[in-house]
């Protein structure tokens, strides 16, 4: 079973730069703790206001055994992904 894991580039909320892992979780949700923008843990779509452009980055994860491994999607030398 996939399951997803938030992540942003930079580990920051779009709107004041905070860092999301100092953010407050409850449930499936992270709180940015500046202005409490709400994430989903899930897939990092923004869940207190309908902003696409605000959603955060998130990676496919699995857990196997005792590791936790994310699928990372680097962008080749070209640029690409």
């Amino acid at each position: 079973q996939r399951q997803m894991c938030i992540r942003d580039s930079d580990n920051r909320c779009p709107h004041a730069g905070a860092s999301l892992a100092n953010g407050l979780i409850k449930e499936e949700t992270v709180y940015c703790r500046i202005h409490y923008w709400q994430f989903s843990l899930r897939d990092g779509t923004r869940l207190d206001e309908c902003c696409p452009e605000t959603n955060v980055r998130s990676l496919p994860l699995r857990i196997v055994g005792q590791q936790v491994q994310v699928e990372l999607d680097f962008p080749d030398k070209t640029g690409r992904s």
